[in-house]
């Protein structure tokens, strides 16, 4: 991520629920999991619009250290596109109103 200026280094991974206790009203919920290795998207409440996408898990990656960090790119690559994708379909002002 540092690659294209997103520091995440201090990042840790956290559980979802506290925030939605905190703060109810979430339009959306993005899962990301690998369904092709079998994973299972975590179920959120009634009310919230859960999008679940599958993408290949980075930490699933083998091969050479070089190769592992390419596949690693286009995991990220793939999920900004997916985002930015998503985001003018449901973001645009047209869908705002």
């Amino acid at each position: 991520m540092a690659e294209i200026g997103i520091d995440i280094s201090l990042n840790k991974t956290k559980d979802l629920f506290p925030f939605m206790r905190e703060r109810p009203g979430y339009n959306y919920v993005i899962s990301v999991c690998d369904k092709a290795a079998g994973q299972h998207c975590p179920t959120f409440p009634a009310g919230v619009s859960q999008l679940e996408w599958s993408f290949p898990d980075p930490s699933a990656f083998t091969g050479t250290e070089e190769e592992k960090l390419a596949r690693t790119r286009e995991v990220r690559d793939a999920i900004a596109a997916r985002i930015e994708s998503w985001c003018e379909e449901v973001c645009s002002p047209a869908t705002a109103n």
